[in-house]
Protein backbone atom coordinates (compact mmCIF):
# COMPACT_ATOMS: atom_id res chain seq x y z
CA UNK A 1 0.00 0.00 0.00
CA UNK A 2 0.94 3.66 -0.97
CA UNK A 3 2.01 5.96 2.08
CA UNK A 4 -0.62 8.35 0.69
CA UNK A 5 -3.21 6.01 0.81
CA UNK A 6 -2.21 5.07 4.57
CA UNK A 7 -2.15 8.44 5.70
CA UNK A 8 -5.15 9.24 4.04
CA UNK A 9 -6.94 6.06 5.90
CA UNK A 10 -4.97 7.13 9.23
CA UNK A 11 -6.38 10.57 9.09
CA UNK A 12 -9.85 9.67 8.03
CA UNK A 13 -10.04 7.47 11.43
CA UNK A 14 -8.01 10.01 13.59
CA UNK A 15 -5.09 7.38 14.26
CA UNK A 16 -7.94 5.30 16.01
CA UNK A 17 -8.17 1.41 16.37
CA UNK A 18 -11.71 0.63 15.17
CA UNK A 19 -12.46 -2.25 17.11
CA UNK A 20 -11.07 -0.95 20.54
CA UNK A 21 -10.73 2.78 20.02
CA UNK A 22 -7.15 2.68 21.09
CA UNK A 23 -5.12 6.37 19.96
CA UNK A 24 -1.85 5.24 18.70
CA UNK A 25 0.64 5.40 16.15
CA UNK A 26 1.18 2.11 15.80
CA UNK A 27 -2.20 1.01 13.70
CA UNK A 28 -1.77 -1.91 11.36
CA UNK A 29 -4.42 -1.66 8.15
CA UNK A 30 -7.28 -4.06 8.11
CA UNK A 31 -8.81 -5.19 5.04
CA UNK A 32 -12.23 -5.81 5.70
CA UNK A 33 -13.49 -7.93 2.80
CA UNK A 34 -10.23 -9.99 2.37
CA UNK A 35 -8.51 -9.46 -0.68
CA UNK A 36 -8.84 -13.25 -1.69
CA UNK A 37 -12.58 -12.57 -1.16
CA UNK A 38 -12.30 -10.22 -3.62
CA UNK A 39 -11.94 -7.17 -1.53
CA UNK A 40 -10.07 -4.28 -3.23
CA UNK A 41 -7.13 -2.98 -1.71
CA UNK A 42 -8.63 0.63 -1.56
CA UNK A 43 -9.73 2.79 1.29
CA UNK A 44 -13.03 2.02 1.12
CA UNK A 45 -12.11 -1.49 2.54
CA UNK A 46 -9.76 -0.76 4.46
CA UNK A 47 -9.59 0.20 8.20
CA UNK A 48 -6.85 0.96 10.94
CA UNK A 49 -6.61 -1.91 13.99
CA UNK A 50 -4.17 -2.05 16.78
CA UNK A 51 -1.93 -5.64 16.85
CA UNK A 52 -3.74 -7.00 18.86
CA UNK A 53 -7.24 -6.44 17.56
CA UNK A 54 -5.44 -7.30 14.18
CA UNK A 55 -4.13 -10.31 15.52
CA UNK A 56 -7.64 -11.22 17.16
CA UNK A 57 -9.65 -10.48 13.96
CA UNK A 58 -9.57 -13.62 12.37
CA UNK A 59 -10.40 -15.74 15.17
CA UNK A 60 -13.54 -13.78 16.35
CA UNK A 61 -15.72 -15.81 15.15
CA UNK A 62 -14.36 -18.85 16.53
CA UNK A 63 -14.80 -17.33 19.93
CA UNK A 64 -19.14 -16.91 18.71
CA UNK A 65 -19.63 -20.17 21.20
CA UNK A 66 -18.47 -17.84 24.53
CA UNK A 67 -21.18 -15.34 23.56
CA UNK A 68 -24.79 -14.38 23.75
CA UNK A 69 -26.09 -11.29 22.24
CA UNK A 70 -29.46 -10.02 21.41
CA UNK A 71 -31.06 -10.79 24.58
CA UNK A 72 -30.85 -7.51 26.43
CA UNK A 73 -30.17 -3.97 24.71
CA UNK A 74 -27.55 -3.18 27.59
CA UNK A 75 -26.08 -6.82 28.12
CA UNK A 76 -24.06 -9.90 26.61
CA UNK A 77 -23.63 -13.14 28.54
CA UNK A 78 -20.22 -14.74 28.45
CA UNK A 79 -19.45 -18.32 28.79
CA UNK A 80 -17.16 -18.97 31.94
CA UNK A 81 -14.82 -21.31 29.41
CA UNK A 82 -13.55 -17.91 27.73
CA UNK A 83 -10.92 -17.74 30.75
CA UNK A 84 -9.52 -21.23 29.33
CA UNK A 85 -8.95 -19.62 25.90
CA UNK A 86 -5.75 -17.78 27.74
CA UNK A 87 -6.53 -14.53 25.99
CA UNK A 88 -4.54 -11.29 27.11
CA UNK A 89 -6.87 -8.55 28.83
CA UNK A 90 -6.47 -6.18 26.11
CA UNK A 91 -7.75 -9.30 23.69
CA UNK A 92 -10.93 -10.25 26.39
CA UNK A 93 -11.25 -6.22 25.93
CA UNK A 94 -11.12 -6.49 22.33
CA UNK A 95 -13.68 -8.86 22.13
CA UNK A 96 -16.33 -7.37 24.25
CA UNK A 97 -16.22 -4.33 22.21
CA UNK A 98 -16.84 -6.87 19.38
CA UNK A 99 -19.93 -8.68 20.61
CA UNK A 100 -21.10 -5.00 22.17
CA UNK A 101 -20.93 -3.26 19.13
CA UNK A 102 -22.79 -5.93 16.93
CA UNK A 103 -25.36 -5.87 20.20
CA UNK A 104 -26.36 -2.87 19.75
CA UNK A 105 -26.70 -3.36 16.03
CA UNK A 106 -28.98 -5.66 16.30
CA UNK A 107 -31.26 -3.10 18.82
CA UNK A 108 -30.27 -0.46 16.71
CA UNK A 109 -28.22 1.59 19.19
CA UNK A 110 -25.91 4.37 18.42
CA UNK A 111 -23.21 4.49 21.44
CA UNK A 112 -21.19 7.17 19.55
CA UNK A 113 -18.14 4.07 19.30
Amino acid sequence: MRKITRDRILKKYKNTCQECGEKTKKLEMHHVIPLCCGGRDDEDNIIPLCHDCHKLKPRMAMFREFFKIGINKDYIMINKNLIQNHLSSKQVSCLLNYYFKENDAIYRIDRGY
